[in-house]
């Protein structure tokens, strides 16, 4: 792991504590959404932060692994099922039966009805799920749904004004109203 990655994610694991920041003291009445990029190739052992995080903060989170919460949507079916569609019809097939099942509102929404009651969101795992399933989309629905608790998205890539780039190689569509986590 790198130095400046570990430095980081101290001064994150510090700054979430804070009374200003759970109370989303200083935001000017925007939505307490936060990116906390990082380079894709930390991506096991940012896993491991949140991990450690989230049993070690004094506060409740919900940590939301959207891996996980794709793969709910398809307990159904199976994943047996869905990887012998992808064998017998392809990938863009899958992708196109996968689609209604992974829409970005509902999925928002589960995220919504998940977090009553905590201080706190964590995300992570976007880039097991894109582009399937897109950072900015999620954010601009839990947005829609109210959802006024600090959200912090855990992004293998990099955000800046120009927007998101999922592993420093994909730009995606130009979002704003999320603050970058600095170190």
């Amino acid at each position: 792991m790198t130095t400046e990655l570990q430095q980081k994610l101290d001064a994150f694991y510090h700054e979430v504590q804070k009374e200003e920041f759970l109370n989303k003291r200083g935001l000017a009445n925007e939505v307490p959404y936060f990116i906390f990029d990082y380079p894709p190739e930390e991506e096991l052992i940012v896993r491991a932060a949140v991990e450690r995080y989230v049993q070690r903060l004094p506060i409740e989170v919900l940590h939301v692994n959207m891996f996980d919460l794709m793969m709910e949507q398809f307990s159904g079916v199976g994943v047996d099922s869905l990887l012998e569609l992808e064998r017998e019809e392809g990938t863009d097939e899958l992708f196109d039966a996968m689609s209604p099942s992974l829409e970005s509102r509902s999925l928002a929404k589960i995220i919504a009805e998940r977090s009553r009651g905590k201080q706190m969101i964590f995300i992570t795992r976007m880039g097991s799920v894109y582009p399937m399933i897109r950072t900015n989309s999620i954010l601009y629905n839990l947005g829609d749904l109210k959802v006024n608790v600090p959200v912090v998205v855990f992004y293998p890539g990099s955000y800046s004004e120009q927007g998101l780039m999922m592993f420093n190689r994909f730009p995606t569509q130009r979002y704003y109203r999320a603050f970058s986590i600095k170190s």
